[in-house]
């Protein structure tokens, strides 16, 4: 059994399970994920999708309340669910983030590479040398991880929104004509508010009506006042999801990202704030060239 928590925000979250999916696959292991529910994703899985459905493999999902964590004991992991022990794994087949990638450094990538999906590219071997030194016949390993752990296979074809979101996306999009994603990030990402300025996105916004004066945006953000200060320049040029909050620690503001990411998914193109997950997710389940702004 490969007991995976990804960690971090929804795309890197559903990064990680996508990969892993196809490791466990190909490994043939059972695959329960240790879903974290708390004030930086306060929303269940279920609450998001519909049952993980995939051919050929068991696939549990575990949602943790921070209260109801997993801790170690004389060198033995427990992971418990509601009040009971559901599973015990030795601390030693424990695989933390940082194991996967010690030798990670955004400022030294950063220089590097311009896409999300290019530096997974990089990852992949050093991945790859620690999950092959796994007793994968014989042993549990609880895995921690925010990124991809195997090359693209399933592209997120797994991942169905539940339906009130899926008529809620379907909405959305059905306004979709020559429309272009924007995603843009100002409130909790260093680097892409660094990179990926306003003022290089309108720049952006009117050079696509130069070529195309019936093109339409849809802009994915994390703040309200981005929102406001497009449409003031562009008018009914932008197109947005209707938010409220964008509070993680909000069940409502987790359920717009999900649709906020599966309309940037039905644009034809998607420029994205850089180095962020979200834009290349939305990119990978839709099919269409990501752009990161720089």
């Amino acid at each position: 059994m490969i007991y995976l928590e990804p960690i971090g925000g929804l795309g890197n979250r559903m990064r990680t399970i996508d990969s892993m999916i196809s490791w466990c696959k190909l490994n043939q292991k059972d695959l329960t994920i240790l879903w974290n529910v708390d004030q930086y994703l306060n929303c269940a899985f279920e609450e998001l999708f519909k049952p993980l459905n995939v051919a050929g493999l068991r696939i549990h999902v575990i949602n943790l309340p921070p209260a109801n964590r997993f801790f170690w004991k004389h060198g033995v992991l427990l992971i418990p669910k509601f009040g009971k022990f559901i599973r015990y794994v030795k601390s030693k087949n424990k695989i933390k983030n940082d194991d996967l990638f010690v030798l990670y450094d955004s400022k030294h990538y950063l220089n590097k590479v311009d896409l999300v999906s290019k530096v997974d590219e990089l990852f992949y071997p050093k991945v790859k040398i620690t999950l092959d030194k796994l007793n994968i016949n014989a042993e549990d390993y609880w895995i921690e991880s925010c990124y991809r752990m195997h090359p693209h296979e399933l592209f997120y074809k797994e991942f169905v929104p539940i339906e009130k979101l899926r008529l809620k996306i379907n909405m959305v999009t059905s306004k979709f004509e020559c429309t272009i994603g924007l995603h843009i990030r100002r409130t909790d990402h260093s680097t892409s508010i660094e990179y990926s300025t306003l003022d290089i996105f309108t720049k952006i916004i009117q050079e696509e009506l130069l070529k195309d004066g019936n093109a339409n945006f849809f802009v994915c953000s994390d703040t309200h006042e981005t929102l406001k200060d497009l449409k003031l320049k562009f008018g009914d040029k932008i197109l947005s999801n209707e938010i409220e909050s964008y509070d993680r620690n909000n069940k409502n503001a987790i359920s717009d990202a999900l649709i906020d990411l599966y309309c940037l998914a039905a644009t034809r193109k998607i420029y994205g704030s850089y180095f962020s997950s979200f834009s290349q997710v939305a990119a990978d389940i839709g099919s269409v060239q990501e752009i990161s702004v720089k």
